[in-house]
């Protein structure tokens, strides 16, 4: 366990910080446990690290709402000052039209702030973080809802393009939750066409395609809550 604002780690009292762990032989996996109490996040959260950087990041989820504060960190690892693009994808807004712009200076940390971006309605999106000229970086969203006094903030990983430009095409979770919950599985078509989704879950007698979510149509870059 590294403590990043320990005592000569180097980033003591730092706003934001971006942290890059190599292994010097073999393979290794990463995370960070963060605590937080101030004006935009509340308690704590665990994530893993990004373990590429990109050009293109997904994000299913997102939320534009009164005691909602949604944060993009943009993190630039590259050696040069690099120009990225937001854009969000929400019912009734046409793609494109919501969107932000932003240059992230090299070896440097930047945060957009959905909230101030014009053309944005309220209610749940998704999105596309994209650089401009194919450099590459790492992406994360931090959600932190307001509500009886308290603040609680999830951080959510993109979901990168890969080197051949394709997405996955199946998802799978190994477990789900136990009582009935809201927007309890998010789906984003990345497409202009019209897609179908099917969603099964794995049990006793194997694959069953749960009632009522086979075929499921989501509209160009469109999105439901399953």
């Amino acid at each position: 366990v590294i403590d990043v604002a320990a005592e000569g780690a180097g980033a003591r009292d730092d706003e934001r910080v971006g942290v890059i762990v190599r292994a010097a032989r073999g393979g290794l996996v990463a995370g960070r446990f963060q605590r937080a109490d101030d004006d935009v996040r509340g308690a704590p959260s665990m994530t893993l690290a990004a373990p590429v950087t990109a050009a293109q990041w997904w994000f299913a989820d997102g939320d534009k709402a009164p005691g909602v504060n949604e944060r993009f960190v943009l993190f630039n690892t590259a050696d040069r000052d690099i120009e990225v693009a937001i854009v969000y994808l929400a019912d009734g807004v046409e793609p494109g039209t919501a969107r932000a712009s932003v240059v992230v200076p090299a070896g440097r940390v930047t945060t957009v702030d959905s909230g101030t971006v014009s053309g944005l309605p309220e209610g749940p999106h998704g999105a596309v973080v994209s650089t401009l000229d194919g450099d590459e970086l790492v992406v994360e969203r931090v959600l932190t809802r307001y509500g009886d006094g308290s603040r609680v903030t999830s951080i959510a990983a993109g979901v990168p393009v890969r080197n051949d430009g394709l997405l996955p095409t199946s998802w799978w979770l190994p477990a789900g939750p136990s009582v009935p919950v809201e927007r309890g599985l998010v789906v984003l078509n990345l497409d202009n066409v019209e897609r179908t989704v099917t969603v099964s879950a794995f049990g006793a007698d194997g694959e069953v395609t749960l009632g009522g979510l086979a075929e499921v149509v989501v509209a160009p870059a469109g999105r439901v809550d399953l």
